[in-house]
């Protein structure tokens, strides 16, 4: 499977620059900076978007800011692709040979560099997600959790886990570990994650562990968590119905409680959840 997704990004990467040639440098440019604007314009259109999608969508505006601000990023960069699709002339539109064979060479080198970019993104992320599906298989074939409820099957869980685990075990495993950005620790906070997510006696002690009493002890948290309905749905451990009820979207979209969340070491939250449950 690694050399197969080796041959793809082999694939992808002649694509790309191949591409780059018949668009020219110009245009290839224009479209490596349409998709850096549109990251930096998503960046900075998420503190806005959230807010605004909070009016109309159920959730809190920290959870809504990021898919504002990919919606703001993807307009902006199809609008500057194209700007430059209309304003400037591909390779095979020069006139001129020396010229159009410039034109062409400086358009394959950076659609080369641009797709080698795309690659190494397109592994992290696979890393990322397999790392999450990997620890979710784990914990939901444990034998404690399979008596209660039956082992449902992998799908594309499994297939995740499985590919990100070949290719760390493949020659490209040592390449993508030593490029990765995202530290170690980012990799087990998300497998930490997966598992209490997965566990609703976890989340539990998540909730009533001592990181998150502060923010559990905040009066507004406390006044709403004493309401009867709020009650019934932690009784009936309907989580998701819970994350999306407007009192709870309000409270953590409070100044103070915000604050209190952002306090919080969620590594050793999550310790305290998963420890407890292995000690049952």
């Amino acid at each position: 499977m690694p050399l197969i997704l080796v041959a793809v990004a082999g694939i992808f990467v002649l694509f790309k620059t191949w591409h780059g040639w018949r668009l020219g440098v110009v245009r290839q440019s224009m479209s490596v900076l349409a998709a850096l604007l549109g990251v930096v314009a998503g960046m900075l259109a998420a503190k806005i978007a959230g807010p605004l999608l909070g009016q109309v969508l159920p959730f809190p505006e920290r959870a809504l800011a990021p898919v504002g601000g990919i919606l703001v990023g993807f307009v902006v960069y199809l609008v500057l692709a194209l700007l430059g699709a209309v304003l400037f002339k591909r390779t095979k539109e020069q006139g001129v040979l020396p010229v159009r064979l410039l034109y062409g060479a400086g358009g394959a080198l950076i659609g080369a560099a641009y797709s080698l970019f795309l690659v190494a993104v397109f592994a992290i992320g696979l890393r990322l997600t397999g790392t999450i599906a990997e620890t979710k298989l784990a914990f939901e074939k444990t034998p404690y959790l399979a008596a209660s409820r039956p082992v449902p099957p992998e799908g594309l869980l499994g297939a995740l886990a499985t590919l990100k685990r070949r290719a760390e075990d493949s020659p490209l495993g040592a390449i993508l570990g030593r490029f990765d950005p995202v530290p170690d620790s980012a990799y087990a906070t998300l497998g930490k994650l997966s598992k209490v997510v997965g566990n609703s006696r976890a989340i539990e002690r998540l909730l009533s562990g001592p990181e998150l009493r502060p923010v559990v002890e905040h009066p507004k948290v406390v006044a709403i968590f004493r309401e009867r309905g709020i009650q019934q749905m932690v009784v009936d451990r309907r989580y998701a119905a819970l994350l999306a009820e407007p009192r709870i979207v309000a409270a953590a979209d409070d100044p103070e409680v915000a604050a209190r969340l952002k306090a919080v070491d969620w590594s050793k939250a999550l310790d305290y959840a998963l420890r407890k449950e292995v000690e049952r």
